[in-house]
């Protein structure tokens, strides 16, 4: 959709894919303030790239043969890192469009996300986010918060932190330079959240003036939006 317009561009299924579509990442480069590309994956495993400007299909490819769960663009646009519902990861060359590395995890993953810097990345195991260095893939950080219902959405910070949230209704904000549990927003949604998004950074020169917004979406189709200035604090309420 074109949001100032509020008209539809079209529908993904149209352009390329024919299976359900299970996992969307927007790429913004440094220079622009809005999306420039759009990579949509699939339950048969395929991948497309759309440009959202004019709305065209730039490239579509199949790297695996089974479902996508999540994938996330590298900063530089230039690859992704998908995981997939038979256990596996993988990196995918987005110039190219192929596959370039694979491997087996030994469980299924159901999240992966970028930081911003690109450096690191993290890959959500049902109630564990593993903190990992993107270079080599290592393991640098387990977070676990004790809690044994699922996490079903992550998003990514500025300095380190890492909002999740899932089945426990909570919002939970973590420091992954530490691996502390920062704070949390118990109850922040009557049904489990589906969804979480980090809607500002404090990367501005008025960064001290601009809010922490983080919206949040629950399975009963509520949608909330926080000042995490003000989160930490006990009863947090939305804006």
């Amino acid at each position: 959709y074109d949001l100032p317009s509020a008209s539809s561009l079209g529908s993904l299924l149209d352009h390329n894919h024919t299976a359900s579509i299970t996992a969307l990442s927007f790429y913004t480069p440094s220079s622009l303030s809005f999306p420039r590309s759009l990579i949509s994956a699939a339950a048969d495993g395929s991948v497309a790239i759309f440009d959202t400007d004019p709305f065209v299909l730039l490239k579509s490819f199949r790297p695996h043969k089974k479902a996508v769960n999540d994938l996330s663009i590298h900063p530089s646009g230039k690859l992704a890192l998908a995981v997939y519902r038979d256990e596996c990861f993988a990196m995918l060359n987005l110039v190219r469009g192929k596959r370039s590395f694979c491997c087996r995890l030994g469980h299924e993953a159901s999240l992966v996300k970028f930081d911003p810097s690109g450096e690191r990345f993290f890959m959500v195991v049902n109630s564990k986010v593993g903190v990992h260095q993107s270079e080599d893939a290592k393991l640098l950080l387990e977070l676990d918060n004790g809690s044994r219902k699922p996490i079903l959405c992550a998003s990514p910070g500025d300095s380190g932190t890492l909002f999740t949230a899932g089945e426990d209704r909570a919002i939970t904000a973590w420091d992954t330079n530490s691996g502390k549990l920062a704070y949390a927003i118990q109850d922040a949604h009557p049904a489990r959240i589906k969804g979480v998004v980090t809607l500002t950074r404090n990367d501005s020169e008025s960064a001290s003036e601009d809010p922490y917004l983080v919206a949040s979406a629950s399975s009963d189709g509520i949608i909330r939006v926080w000042d995490m200035r003000m989160a930490a604090k006990e009863n947090a309420k939305p804006l």
